[in-house]
């Protein structure tokens, strides 16, 4: 165990556990009656680690993440009779994480949550800081709630079972706090690449700490997004667009977005080539894609529909250098513009 820490926000606190896992909840739950949500794949997985709880078994990533997955859920906890004194466990990726902490949020008008996160996204990002979100249509994220689990049970354990794919979709949030905040984490990553590719635990359990730790730092004084909070949506306004678009994995995504973000900030911020290279390479070390394949009119459309959208224009995140990033609301026409320009001149 790394350590333990709480994170208290305007809307609720979690204590944040390293080196927990399942076998630990009856510690935290004593007595309370408790149902865990999982995906299907995690269900048969570990299936010995929960046979003594009962289970909601929603599907795998974005495909659980709607509104008619959420009324089925509600439904089931209805059937099983769980009340507000009961706690809701969400085990698996950010997108359990997501479902488990809307339905929290909206079951009965709000019920306890814990969280054991089993990937390294959702380790470093998705399980941290109360944002819940579902899908609506092609926009991403677009209904939700801000609700803080009690607890945040992070075992790095459950990393080493991932698939190749899965597991290296995580590294693009990791990469993304360092370049908006702390270039000494960039130098970290940079240093334990190899290390982490090749999963090796105690460094994967370090930079996970301390990449939860940066968001921590980031989400503490701005528990509602209105400001600072903002900034950890860099890279993905292209991002979920394109995710949407293509289909692509949440990190896949991200890790293109940020390298379109960092195009654009070379041209409105003045963030040098040599920034712009360094971080295309760790991204790529992870195994992640940079290249755009769509044109901006392919995805445009989705984009525009961002909930950072504010009438014509859009609260951007801009690159100044490694480890400084700023918001700005920027026009559509603007950044379409130089959206243009960038793919045209990179493609």
């Amino acid at each position: 165990m790394l350590g333990q820490y709480l994170l208290e926000l305007d809307f609720g606190a979690s204590r944040i556990m390293e080196g927990y896992g399942l076998a630990d909840l009856p510690s935290v739950i004593g007595d309370r009656r408790a149902v865990v949500v999982t995906d299907d794949h995690l269900a048969q997985l570990y299936s010995a680690e929960l046979s003594g709880y009962r289970q909601v078994v929603i599907p795998q990533a974005d495909a659980a993440k709607n509104m008619a997955e959420i009324d089925r859920v509600l439904g089931e906890l209805l059937a099983i009779g769980l009340d507000r004194s009961d706690v809701l466990i969400a085990f698996g990726g950010g997108a359990v994480s997501d479902v488990t902490g809307f339905v929290a949020a909206i079951y009965k008008r709000g019920i306890d949550c814990i969280y054991v996160p089993t990937t390294v996204l959702s380790m470093v990002d998705a399980a941290i800081g109360g944002k819940t979100g579902v899908n609506h249509g092609s926009l991403k994220n677009m209904v939700g709630a801000f609700k803080m689990p009690t607890h945040i049970f992070i075992d790095p354990r459950y990393c080493l079972t991932l698939e190749q794919e899965n597991y290296q979709q995580g590294f693009a949030e990791m990469v993304k706090h360092g370049l908006i905040w702390d270039e000494s984490y960039i130098t970290l990553l940079e240093r334990y690449q190899s290390s982490l590719m090749q999963r090796e635990l105690e460094t994967l359990a370090m930079c996970i700490s301390g990449a939860s730790r940066i968001k921590i730092d980031i989400i503490k004084e701005d528990s509602m997004e209105y400001g600072q909070r903002k900034l950890l949506n860099f890279g993905h306004t292209i991002g979920h667009a394109i995710e949407r678009r293509q289909g692509l994995a949440h990190g896949d995504a991200v890790s293109i977005g940020m390298v379109g973000a960092m195009h654009i900030s070379s041209q409105y911020c003045g963030l040098s080539e040599e920034d712009i290279l360094r971080a295309a390479e760790l991204l790529q070390g992870f195994g992640l894609p940079v290249i755009q394949q769509l044109r901006t009119e392919q995805f445009w459309d989705l984009l525009v529909k961002d909930k950072k959208t504010r009438g014509d224009s859009v609260d951007y995140v801009f690159l100044e250098s490694i480890g400084t990033a700023r918001l700005e609301a920027i026009e559509h026409t603007t950044l379409r513009t130089m959206l243009d320009e960038v793919y045209a001149r990179v493609s």
